[in-house]
């Protein structure tokens, strides 16, 4: 339980703060984090380096029934644009993966993840709490699992937390808890567990995970090790 003097304090740490602290995309940043998986009996590390990019546009298109023609039935291409923080995740080396974020009120949401291109639905990851209260979010729509679109229920909540200790230095840190709930083709469900610590002024430090898919159950832990900032 937390103390009153330790609220206090860290009540007044969060006032005012935005989510940018806690979820910092400032472009040239990298985080390098060790990663373990745990899944059939063996276990996996493995090296993550995290870049992020300078802001960009991502699109995509839509067909939409064009006034200017007689058959309601013909379409035109119509671009959706959007501007979004491009965050790219190379393991060990590999080939590195593109997410596309956006801070919008005191939520970061995911609006991308493929490269260039913009979700038809963004999707919350996380609400930043004000002083010692929570923050919820909740989220049903799509999300791309295994390369295909899956019915997705996200629900999350967000606390402060103790400081976070790195490198011999505390910071301010709040924690977040969420559950996904995945329907895969096939009537297929799957289910995701994630607790993420997030530590003033460098975002993401801890990551813990526990994946259901039928009676398989997968773990992953990762940790913060470097952090590069410009």
């Amino acid at each position: 339980m937390i103390t009153s003097l330790f609220a206090t304090v860290l009540a007044t740490a969060l006032v005012g703060q935005t989510p940018e602290e806690y979820f910092p995309l400032v472009p040239g940043t990298v985080r390098i984090y060790e990663q373990e998986v745990n899944t059939k009996g063996k276990k996996y590390k493995s090296r993550i380096v995290e870049t992020v990019g300078a802001i960009t546009k991502i699109k995509r298109y839509e067909l939409v029934p064009d006034p200017t023609e007689f058959d309601p039935a013909n379409e035109k291409q119509v671009w959706i644009e959007d501007d979004a923080i491009p965050v790219t995740s190379s393991v060990d080396g590999n080939e590195p993966v593109y997410t596309y974020y956006k801070v919008s009120g005191e939520r970061i949401f995911i609006v991308g993840t493929a490269k260039d291109e913009l979700l038809i639905q963004a999707f919350p990851i996380l609400a930043i709490p004000k002083a010692d209260d929570r923050a919820t979010w909740l989220y049903s729509g799509n999300i791309t699992v295994m390369g295909a679109p899956a019915a997705t229920l996200i629900d999350g909540e967000a606390k402060t937390r103790k400081p976070f200790r790195f490198k011999n230095k505390e910071y301010p840190a709040i924690e977040s808890k969420a559950i996904y709930k995945f329907q895969l083709g096939g009537g297929i469900e799957a289910q995701s567990e994630q607790t993420s610590i997030y530590a003033q002024g460098l975002g993401l430090v801890e990551f813990s995970e526990t994946g259901k898919l039928g009676k398989e159950v997968t773990k992953v832990s990762r940790k913060l090790v470097q952090i590069d900032i410009p």
